[in-house]
């Protein structure tokens, strides 16, 4: 929503010329285009940030398992119980690789000596 402001300062600007003489119209254009661009750099950066919450932002880090039987079990993340499955059997303990999430359940994999760097 608040992008949708950014696009509209530069008609503020221009209404400018409607209502203030061009003496004062000048320097309120300038002042409303440097706050434009200023927020609009400051925008993209925000938006080019990684994600920090949800699913995005789990993909990749290790877990421990805490029980496992076949290829099904629960591991945990952050202090977090989650149900998981993988394609190997692991024991208790085991560090595990979270690749994606299926609904409330982790997709794993074994932890490598570079994933736990």
């Amino acid at each position: 929503m608040w992008c949708h402001l950014l696009l509209g300062m530069p008609l503020l600007a221009l209404a400018a010329y409607l209502f203030l003489p061009p003496s004062l119209a000048w320097p309120t254009t300038a002042v409303l285009v440097s706050i434009s661009a200023f927020l609009g750099v400051k925008i993209w950066q925000v938006m080019r940030q990684a994600a920090v919450t949800g699913p995005e932002a789990m993909k990749g880090k290790l877990a421990s398992v805490r029980s496992w039987s076949g290829h099904e079990g629960q591991i945990n993340y952050h202090g977090e119980l989650w149900s998981a499955r993988g394609p190997e059997a692991f024991r208790s303990g085991d560090w595990v690789v979270i690749t994606g999430l299926e609904g409330l359940k982790a997709i794993v994999q074994r932890a490598t000596a570079n994933n736990r760097e």
